[in-house]
């Protein structure tokens, strides 16, 4: 975006006023915020310096691109040739700047005047898993108090709402209180505001409550959606082959409605008696007149539903009296009393055992820089001297997302502006519609406030400038988010209007494309219907995949809708690679084929979709990315380090202690573990492992290896920390490197760390003890919590993201899928006993503990029904910032159970006049289609959906020819390639059921000839069993000296570069005493000691401190063991590189170390007498060359042997050591192409090298592998 449009410049160049700027979707709202900062610290005559501006951002991530981008401007026009000594100064003040987020701002403020509020100087910042372990011990302790204290309203309470068997619900209500009194100003005095709202003396009808209007308002959008199904009703009526007579009946009834309508504006009792006098007229014969039976069966079908509806507003309101209404309130008083003193007792609590820990969380950062600000003077809010300071130092205020701010943070920030006398100085950008963070308290009313209330008038001390042009997207996607939100964005739904103010307007400019492409925004419509048979099928979805789709049992399961939705996803991504489908790319300045980095599928809510998604893009192999926010815990590696954790915490723990032993870390295998308890069929166990480590063999090893591994363990969970033993129990296993060699090791070793890095956090808050870190989790558990994967992978790869709306925002893609659009709204937290709203108060159940009944108090139910509204709005406006993510494309993914009648749901508006929907409607939808569907049935391009209505009228003709461009594909669940799946996998299910109750599996015999062929199969190459397709070099010599005339033919092979081999994990390793080792344990330590030493550094300096400074260099990076390093014997290598070989060793031109190869030979050179089988096999010998250098003549094999040797034991020791030199040499010789000169066996026991004469000469095979 080069050039500034004019809303654009004006805010640049606006002073002298608070400005409110309502930036669009893609308007460039950041760039025109930098443009602003940069052209005030840049303007000669306002002199301003960067320090003097307070710029907050919602993100870290936003504070530093708007840092970097200002710098990159003003080192611009240094470099352009601006001399300005103050342009200059701002590049030293750019890092001193107040550019971040509010809470560091606040954080700031507070270590400036700690002193002022008591506080630590040294105080951190708890993250989000420490201040829920620390609310979570201080709430127990609460309630622990409260129940050693007897107090009878606190049971009463505890009856009431604390659950059946525990008091978490209580804890939650506590919690949640908490959190939303932290969210204003002043907790405490909104706390007390709640509890006098249920024993207020003054109240004498509920009319008199002041939440009863959206009660009333709520009644009234519901009667109004009444009203169009009656409307629709008579329009059919009133058709010229209707029946015509009911459309008296209809108008009457319509006629109660309204008077019901003018109720809801009077008084309650009014209202209720409307509804109990309620009755409708018998239906008018049609006798006499020619009229269409289904039309009059079709306004029979609404009536009814109209009529269904008035009686569920009138039981679900007006079940009880006014009178009794109002005794509920007062009942309910001392419960909710005695809940706001938990939540009062619970705030002192918590700020005491922070303070304790010096900690603070965000919402004290909040409110402690309140405190500083403000005075209470007079009962008035002032600005304090630390307020009135900034103000002086400030010169300008400038908030980014404003529309996500909550109460506290506006006074905040009000405190730090300038107000009108002193020359007002506030900048305000946001966009109302994309506020989406109500759940996390914001308070998207404080934005649409200003904006009703804020003058378009230059020159206005409060005024407001709208940012429309998009420079993101295509017209094709502007048009059509304009288009939709034109009817179902409305000020009562949706809490804002979508007027022509709202809309946004197309600047981006994309230059044409050499083919022509497909622009539509498409809607892909699954019908989820058994047996039905689309006419409408979409080409684009791969027909030769399609199944038959009749005579389908009707016990058949469906698809889950989110593997139908991802599948129909995943064929139109492939049809998009397949065209190669055309995107503009602004780093190369023209088009180039899409790539699945372009594409990202919007979910409202990832968990228990993104799993089926990714699953269904691995069938199709196309790289796909989910930053899951659960699963954590689920995690295999994750998993099995719990329960080895708890092993350690308590071994008699059957599950965990099986889990351990069956895992990779120990590898019992199942036989293993049947073994130990059939030796002890009593007891745990454990005692069984106990029982088993007694035994000689084996299993009794291995046995003894982990009883005394856990006792080790047991210590040091006891003594140290709780994050070195899991760093210890990584590094001691071999774990960690273990699953990093696992297919998704990197992420893998990435959920470890993440458990190491948990396991300190919590140790930071001064906890201890493994038992009480094993109880916080499995709390944090059974809360249904849980932790996302850590992630481990870059921005910038080739996938496909899927992603929630949420994490979206801000973000553009060229190709964006929104599914799950069929999936209804999350309204779960409306069945809570207790609902909160933060201007209304609480709405609680009131329960009859005697007779064990709930019923919803008044509160309730209008809270209820606001929150209920609010998650609508909230709803619409998530929906909003999915749509306005695509830059080119954008398709809607949705299903629905039954599409023909959806539609004819969905029809109830079809005809209404005017943009915008009735609100009725509006308010009544459960799903994102529920908005959308009926939207775009008034469209032209919805012909294939208006088939499955009987009237074939056009809509508003403006709405109907609307410039938006669409395409509807209609969808089966047969057509996406599941019939047969189903069907198989139902007929499985029965089987395998039979099965398992020992009940005889019917059959027809058909398929007893199969049965008995696969039965009596015999497999052909039973002789090679048991014969191994690999050997060593050592088993091979040692069958050349059993059978010295054979000479393997080599065929091919090559040197293969292993990464270096790892010590097996303790638990695998033989049982020994630390302090000794086996003869091939004590080979393998000097081998590696031979392979790791630094050659540089002994040409350097021979000696042995050189040498053990090596093996100390090999400690540090884990190469060996503490215990290990102990017994290298030193002597040994000093003396072997002061030999003469040694030394030609270190003056060689090239030396290769531990040089691993692979050949292959004839099967019937190892294995004599099975010629005839083996005629045409081969086996794979494989060995590792210890040393391998280079001289001018050629190339020198050397092999160390750690082997006891003397004077009567060499000659033998050298022939067993001879085949094995000569199988070295000429693999060298096949595979490198290099002629070996000499070959070397240099015993270190002894300090003696032995030159092996030439040996037994293969001749190369002309057969090939």
């Amino acid at each position: 975006m080069s050039e500034l449009t004019i809303q654009q410049q004006g805010v640049i160049e606006a002073r002298g006023c608070n400005l409110l700027v309502s930036a669009g979707a893609g308007a460039g709202k950041t760039h025109t915020l930098v443009e602003r900062i940069i052209q005030l610290v840049s303007n000669e005559q306002e002199l301003v310096d960067l320090d003097r501006l307070l710029v907050v951002t919602f993100t870290n991530a936003a504070a530093a691109e708007i840092r970097q981008r200002v710098g990159e401007s003003v080192a611009a026009q240094i470099r352009s040739g601006n001399r300005s000594k103050h342009l200059r100064r701002q590049v030293r003040l750019l890092n001193k700047s107040s550019i971040s987020t509010i809470h560091s701002f606040c954080l700031n403020v507070i270590r400036q005047h700690f002193h002022k509020l008591d506080l630590d100087p040294t105080f951190r910042i708890a993250d989000e898993l420490e201040s829920d372990i620390l609310r979570t011990e201080v709430v127990e302790k609460l309630l622990d108090r409260y129940y050693d204290n007897g107090d009878l309203d606190f049971l009463d309470l505890l009856e009431s709402y604390g659950g059946q068997r525990e008091d978490t619900p209580l804890q939650k209500m506590i919690l949640q209180i908490h959190n939303f009194s932290a969210s204003t100003p002043w907790p405490e005095r909104w706390l007390d505001g709640v509890a006098c709202g249920f024993c207020d003396e003054n109240i004498q009808s509920v009319d008199d409550y002041p939440w009863i209007d959206y009660l009333k308002e709520e009644i009234s959008l519901e009667l109004q959606r009444v009203r169009g199904v009656l409307e629709r009703a008579l329009k059919i009526a009133n058709q010229a082959n209707g029946p015509t007579p009911l459309a008296e009946n209809l108008e009457d009834d319509m006629s109660l409605v309204d008077d019901l309508l003018l109720n809801c504006k009077g008084k309650w009792n009014v209202l209720e008696d409307g509804f109990h006098s309620l009755t409708f007229t018998r239906l008018k014969s049609c006798k006499g007149i020619t009229f269409d039976e289904d039309l009059k069966k079709r306004i029979q079908d609404l009536r009814d539903e109209a009529k269904k509806s008035l009686k569920k507003i009138e039981a679900q309101y007006f079940y009880r009296t006014e009178a009794e209404f109002l005794e509920d309130m007062h009942s309910a008083a001392p419960l909710i009393e005695k809940l706001v003193e938990l939540v009062k007792s619970f705030n002192e609590d918590y700020k005491r055992v922070k303070l304790g820990k010096g900690l603070l969380d965000f919402g004290d950062l909040e409110h402690y820089c309140l405190e500083l600000l403000s005075e209470h003077v007079g009962g008035e809010i002032k600005p304090s001297e630390v307020a009135m300071e900034l103000r002086e130092k400030f010169m300008y205020v400038l908030v980014d997302e404003y529309q996500d701010i909550n109460e506290v943070q506006e006074t905040i920030l009000q405190l730090v502006c300038k107000q009108a006398q002193q020359g007002p100085n506030f900048l305000m950008v946001g966009d109302a519609k994309q506020s989406i963070y109500r759940f996390r308290l914001a308070e998207p009313s404080l934005f649409q406030d200003k904006q009703q209330s804020f003058s378009t008038i230059e020159g206005s001390k409060n005024r407001k400038i709208d940012l429309t042009k998009n420079f993101r997207s295509r017209d094709s996607v502007i048009n059509g988010v304009n288009f939709l939100f034109r009817q179902i964005m409305t000020s009562l739904v949706g809490e804002i209007e979508y007027n022509i103010e709202a809309e946004l307007v197309c600047g981006a400019v994309y230059p044409e494309a050499d083919q022509n492409c497909d622009r539509s925004i498409e809607l892909l419509l699954i019908d989820r219907a058994e047996g039905t048979a689309l006419d409408n099928i979409s080409e684009e979805l791969n027909a030769d995949d399609r199944d038959e789709a009749s005579d389908q049992n009707d016990e058949e399961e469906e698809l889950e809708v989110s593997q139908m939705e991802a599948r129909t996803i995943v064929r139109r991504i492939e049809g998009f690679v397949n065209e190669a489908y055309p995107i503009y790319d602004k780093r190369l300045k023209g088009y180039r084929p899409l790539e699945y980095r372009d594409v990202v599928i919007l979910l409202r809510a990832t968990r228990g979709w993104s799993n089926s998604f990714l699953e269904e893009f691995r069938k199709r192999d196309i790289p796909a990315y989910a930053e899951l926010s659960s699963g954590y815990f689920e995690a295999v590696e994750v998993n099995t380090i719990m329960s080895l954790l708890r092993v350690i915490d308590n071994p008699r723990q059957d599950i965990p202690l099986a889990a351990v032993l069956r895992s990779s870390i120990v590898g019992l295998t199942a036989d293993e573990l049947a073994t130990m308890r059939l030796n002890k069929k009593d007891g745990d166990f454990f005692e069984a492992v106990i029982e088993a480590s007694k035994g000689e063999d084996s299993l009794g090893n291995k046995s003894k290896l982990i009883v005394d591994m856990l006792g080790r363990w047991r210590t040091m969970a006891r003594r140290g920390s709780l994050s070195g033993l899991l760093w210890n129990i990584y590094g001691e296993t071999g774990y960690f490197d273990f699953v990093g060699g696992l297919q998704g090791g990197q992420q893998r070793q990435a959920n470890l760390r993440s458990l190491y890095d948990r396991a300190r956090q919590y140790e930071n808050l001064n906890f201890r003890g493994l038992s009480r870190f094993l109880h916080f989790i499995e709390t944090f558990l059974e809360k249904g919590k849980d932790l996302g994967e850590a992630r481990s992978m870059g921005e910038k790869e080739n996938v496909v993201r899927i992603m929630s709306i949420h994490k979206s925002k801000g973000l553009e893609f060229p190709v964006v899928f929104v599914a799950g659009l069929g999936k209804q709204f999350n309204m779960m937290d409306l069945n809570k006993d207790i609902l909160i709203h933060k201007k209304l108060g609480l709405g609680p159940e009131l329960v009859d503990s005697k007779l064990r009944v709930k019923t919803s108090t008044l509160a309730k139910l209008a809270i209820k029904n606001k929150i209920h509204r609010e998650s609508l709005a909230e709803e619409m406006r998530i929906l909003y910032v999915a749509l306005t993510r695509a830059k080119e494309k954008l398709i809607l993914v949705g299903s629905v159970k039954e599409l023909n009648k959806a539609v004819l749901k969905w029809e109830q508006t079809l005809f209404h006049e005017g943009w915008q929907l009735p609100d009725g409607n509006l308010a009544g939808a459960k799903t994102f289609l529920d908005w959308l569907v009926p939207a775009l049935l008034r469209h032209r391009d919805m012909k294939n959906l208006r088939t499955f209505l009987s009237s074939d009228n056009i809509p508003n003709v403006g709405i109907y020819e609307d410039p938006s461009i669409w395409k509807c594909m209609l969808i089966n669940k047969y057509e996406l390639g599941i019939s047969k799946q189903i069907e198989e996998k139902s007929q499985t299910i029965k089987i395998l059921e039979r099965i398992k109750n020992i009940e005889v599996v019917e059959t027809d015999g058909s398929n007893l000839d199969t049965v008995e062929q696969i039965l009596s199969w015999k497999y052909p190459f039973q002789a090679t069993v048991g014969k191994s397709a690999v050997v060593s070099v050592t088993e091979a010599k040692g069958m050349l000296m059993e059978h010295p005339d054979l000479a393997p033919n080599l065929n091919q092979g090559e040197i293969v570069k292993y990464p270096p081999k790892r010590n097996k994990p303790v638990f695998l390793q033989k049982l020994r005493d630390l302090n000794q080792l086996s003869s091939t344990e004590y080979g393998n330590l000097m081998h590696k000691v031979m392979q790791y030493l630094s050659f540089d550094a002994i040409r350097e300096q021979l000696d042995i401190i050189t040498i053990k400074g090596q093996v100390e260099l090999m400690l540090e990076q884990n190469i060996v063991t503490p215990e290990e390093a102990n017994l290298v014997n030193f002597n040994q290598v000093l003396q072997f590189f002061e030999s003469p070989l040694g030394a030609r060793i270190l003056k060689a031109s090239e030396v290769k170390r531990e040089l691993i190869f692979t050949l292959a030979i004839p099967a019937t050179d190892i294995y004599k007498g099975e010629e005839k089988l083996l005629k045409d096999e081969c086996v794979l010998m494989r060995g590792i060359i210890d040393c391998l250098f280079y001289e001018e003549d050629g190339a020198v094999v050397v092999d160390y042997k750690t082997d006891y040797v003397n004077q009567t034991n060499l000659e033998e020791k050298v022939e067993s050591y001879k085949n094995q030199l000569n199988l070295y040499s000429q693999a060298v010789e096949t595979i490198l192409k290099k002629p070996v000169k000499e070959k070397h066996l240099y015993f270190l026991s002894i300090n003696k090298a032995i030159r092996i004469p030439k040996g037994v000469e293969f001749n190369e095979s002309t057969s090939h592998i």
